[in-house]
């Protein structure tokens, strides 16, 4: 039936025309209720090849969770995204437009979609019914690769739809409560120490967290919280230069197995046994996500999703590509998950025309850098990929490519590795522009800390050179400062033309990220990004500009 509706609408059956809403996606009932569910599940299915999509009636995707980030890149090559529309008119049959059509359960595997674009995955979806009224509000739907068991996926999805419709009843009053229960228990116990709770609606916080300088706004607090969450960590460094003990312990709120929010509190960073074992038990790649990130500077989701990548590429001794812009950061990216993945120290790094030439380059080493891989010729590259391929390491590699963002890696190249990571240019992330400011004056010139309006200055710049031109006007500025706080007219003038990105709100944030996402995956070309979104590409470029991407 499916079929017949999709072919007599006239759909495509070998594009993907996937209608994009432009719109921000409202804070609905829907998405409210949805958000605890997609996330908790999640999290259960971590490092499974799964995701959860949620639209409302107009079977648009007002929610998405990935549990893997192989599946986030095949969902994104699909544009299978937040604001796509996924009318079976438009799509064909999917688990999200066909649902809304049918009114129940629907099981759509590989090839069953009508739109071959979606065949390398098996899709489920339930409708999510308001108990009260007796209406559908809109669709959630499971997907995984073709091939998976169908029966559990349906048990799973159809037991979410009914939480979520459950919720859309009780809406805040049940999770808002447990949250404040946890936060009053843990306010009222032992040494006073700043105390804050927070969900996806509402942040409190205690007098004296109330009076911390510099806090994070609540969006983004709540969006590291459950990055960290979901990593396993259970300390949160919360970003306040200014302050001596920045970091806080963790620990999620659960009402009925779901996750209504989180506690943080700046007290002692030593585990219970109980929690120690639990971070014993966490998967080495988790763990050593956790140590990057503590390491490194950076909050954004691009740079966590970056880290991630690549931790999960060498603890799984796989061949992975860092790619980035000049100064962004990749060879100190590579080099500090390389140390920190390694047992005995042994990492091997050289330029990757030295590899080409050497001999012997596998043997005995628990990590091997290839840096300066743009300097190989085509002959060299096309040599590199060979040799790589064919004589194979014990050892995970990571190779280095400094990259424009517009120019695609050669296939040749591409395919002698696993995977291929990109690290986003520091403009695109403008949430770790003041974190590694702060990082870099403490390693050039520790006991001086920014003052927050230089740190509001910085981070309001354009740094069209990455961390290397950051690093430079922060030397500069230390020349200039005397004492033990360095101030905005410390700094030097912006070398930059270019009028100072504006500041992004948090569903704009997710838009970029979005859009990013797309043009990583389509190698820099605007124009097949357009026709993903199904837009025009002078649509494309406004949009671009309007959210600060080159």
């Amino acid at each position: 039936m499916a079929w017949r509706r999709s072919r007599a609408a006239g759909v495509d059956a070998n594009a993907a025309p996937v209608a994009f809403d432009p719109g921000p996606v409202p804070d609905s009932a829907l998405l409210r209720a949805v958000t605890p569910v997609g996330t908790t599940l999640m999290r259960q299915l971590d490092g499974t090849e799964a995701a959860m999509m949620v639209t409302d009636r107009q079977a648009r995707i007002v929610g998405r969770w990935i549990a893997d980030s192989g599946m986030q890149r095949r969902l994104d090559s699909m544009a299978v995204l937040p604001g796509a529309v996924f009318e079976e008119a438009k799509v064909g049959s999917t688990g999200l437009g066909s649902v809304l059509e049918d009114g129940q359960v629907t099981v759509i595997e590989g090839a069953e979609h009508y739109n071959s674009a979606f065949d390398p995955v098996t899709a489920v979806g339930a409708p999510i019914v308001h108990p009260g009224t007796g209406q559908i509000e809109g669709v959630v739907d499971l997907v995984s690769l073709t091939g998976s068991p169908t029966k559990m996926m349906g048990a799973i999805v159809e037991r979410a739809a009914k939480e979520m419709g459950e919720r859309l009843i009780s809406g805040y009053a049940a999770e808002d409560r447990a949250l404040l229960d946890a936060f009053l228990r843990t306010d009222r116990r032992g040494v006073r120490r700043p105390v804050l709770a927070v969900n996806h609606r509402m942040l409190m916080s205690n007098r004296m967290a109330s009076a911390l300088p510099g806090l994070q706004t609540h969006e983004v607090l709540w969006e590291r919280a459950q990055q960290a969450l979901a990593d396993g960590c259970e300390i949160l460094d919360l970003g306040i230069p200014a302050m001596t003990e920045r970091r806080a312990q963790l620990r999620p709120v659960h009402d009925g197995g779901l996750l209504v929010g989180c506690i943080l509190h700046l007290g002692s960073q030593r585990p219970s046994g109980r929690a120690a074992a639990r971070r014993r038990s966490v998967k080495p790649a988790s763990d050593l996500t956790a140590r990057v990130l503590d390491k490194l500077p950076g909050t954004s989701l691009l740079w966590q999703s970056a880290v991630t990548d690549i931790v999960r590429a060498v603890t799984h001794r796989e061949r992975v590509l860092l790619t980035g812009a000049a100064g962004v950061g990749k060879s100190v990216l590579a080099a500090t998950v390389a140390q920190l993945d390694s047992a005995t120290g042994e990492i091997r790094s050289e330029p990757a025309v030295k590899f080409v030439r050497a001999h012997e380059i596998w043997a005995g080493m628990d990590v091997i850098l290839v840096e300066q891989m743009e300097e190989l010729g085509p002959a060299d590259a096309h040599h590199f990929s060979q040799r790589i391929v064919r004589d194979g390491a014990k050892a995970p590699v990571i190779g280095i490519l400094r990259t424009d963002g517009t120019t695609p890696v050669a296939p040749s190249l591409a395919a002698a590795f696993d995977r291929v990571v990109n690290l986003a240019p520091l403009d695109h992330r403008p949430e770790d522009i003041g974190p590694v400011a702060s990082s870099l004056v403490d390693r050039m010139r520790p006991g001086v800390r920014i003052s927050p309006e230089a740190l509001s200055t910085i981070a309001r710049r354009p740094w069209t050179g990455n961390v290397t031109q950051l690093r430079h006007a922060l030397q500069i500025a230390l020349d200039r400062t005397e004492g033990t706080l360095l101030r905005p007219e410390h700094l030097p003038p912006p070398t930059d033309a270019r009028p100072a990105p504006r500041s992004l709100t948090y569903l704009e944030r997710i838009e970029r990220d979005a859009i990013l996402a797309l043009l990583v995956a389509a190698q820099g070309n605007k124009k097949q990004v357009a026709l993903t979104l199904g837009v025009s590409r002078a649509t494309l470029y406004r949009k671009l500009a309007s959210l600060g991407i080159d």
